[in-house]
């Protein structure tokens, strides 16, 4: 996945001036988005979010498959982290090309980072850390199963390499995206609405203790003409 940035943006101008077929594409995704702005029972905040996934989604299939042009022969590289090694040997080309893997991936995690902060706590009432905990799991999970959906399709259609480098770029890019959004949101609760300190009530010392049951007055007792 070369030169994401680039195929993007390319292949907007292909979707939007190109070959029939794509112009097509372009507006069934267009179409889908647009229903996501309109699904009932939701605020238009999240709608928004859900209708920006929907592009996201468009998008990094878009880059990664349709714009590429067929290979004679199908690519695959299994070697994990190769090109980590190789921006470690001092490669400029590796570097931008990890980068732009692990941005491609950052709105996605994004998305899914406020669809998650935002739903309702519907399972671990009890326990909202596990509730956080699971939802952060499933979603780093689709997106991973994603990139790996996208890497297969590489393969085999022959238009790319599969190279599980990049199924970890991506899924770097979707958790940084992801935790942004609650640093953000953590930042911004510290700054414009600190938590107040809870004082305990105040007792007057000068007042005594009174024990339930007890006489009036403990120091007294009382003699059996009192009675």
């Amino acid at each position: 996945m070369d030169y994401l940035i680039t195929d993007i943006f390319e292949y907007l101008k292909m979707a939007f001036a190109g070959a029939t077929a794509n112009k097509a594409c372009t507006l069934v995704i267009f179409l889908i988005a647009a229903l996501a702005l309109v699904i009932p029972g939701r605020k238009f905040e999240i709608r928004l979010v859900i209708s920006g996934t929907v592009w996201s989604l468009y998008l990094i299939f878009a880059a990664n498959v349709l714009v590429r042009t067929i290979a004679d022969v199908r690519y695959k590289n299994l070697d994990l982290f190769w090109s980590y090694e190789e921006i470690l040997a001092g490669s400029r080309e590796h570097f931008f090309e990890v980068l732009e893997n692990i941005i491609l991936f950052v709105p996605l995690g994004i998305c899914l980072g406020i669809l998650d902060k935002a739903a309702n706590p519907e399972d671990f009432p009890d326990n909202p850390k596990l509730r956080a905990v699971k939802r952060f799991v499933v979603s780093m999970l689709y997106m991973t199963m994603y990139s790996c959906a996208i890497e297969s399709a590489q393969y085999f259609l022959q238009v790319g390499v599969l190279d599980v480098d990049d199924v970890f770029s991506n899924a770097l890019g979707g958790f940084l995206g992801y935790m942004a959004v609650f640093a953000l949101v953590g930042v911004v609760k510290a700054l414009f609405f600190p938590k107040k300190s809870v004082s305990e009530p105040k007792t007057d010392a000068t007042k005594p203790s009174v024990t339930p049951g007890a006489p009036d007055n403990p120091g007294i007792r009382k003699s059996p003409s009192d009675i």
